[in-house]
């Protein structure tokens, strides 16, 4: 399983996007 930080990071590189739309 990967490492908390590692998933939340990429879950806000994901929303990031959207955010900004």
């Amino acid at each position: 399983m990967e490492s908390p930080r590692l998933v939340f990071k990429f879950a806000l590189n994901r929303m990031k996007p959207i955010i900004t739309l």
